[in-house]
């Protein structure tokens, strides 16, 4: 990518306004960020992103604060409503995509 398009990207991902993280800092707010879930193929349907939610789920829990993630596709956000998680926003950035905010709160 040179520094025009880089230029570009960069106006277009401000438009599509801030995220859940940005949001919580400038409130100052406390959360818990999962950045990446990847599970590698031959593993996946066993549970083990579940696993691995679960395990920042506990912590947000432990902890009293939200997790929150991003994700680039419906199907992905999909899964982690499914975990719990709630959608709480939905950013576009035209030809570069979307990005879903999803947030699981603590347990009462």
């Amino acid at each position: 990518m040179n520094f025009r398009e880089l230029l570009r990207f960069t106006r277009i991902m401000s438009k599509g306004g801030s995220g859940l993280g940005k949001q919580l800092d400038k409130a100052k707010k406390p959360y818990i960020y999962v950045g990446l879930v990847c599970v590698r193929e031959p593993y996946q349907g066993q549970g083990y992103m579940r696993k691995v939610m679960d395990m920042a789920f506990s912590e947000g829990n432990r902890l009293g604060v939200p997790v929150i993630l991003d994700t680039d596709a419906r199907s992905k956000c999909d899964k982690y409503i499914h975990l719990g998680m709630e959608l709480a926003g939905t950013r576009r950035f035209g030809e570069y995509g979307v990005l879903y905010d999803l947030i699981k709160y603590p347990d009462s």
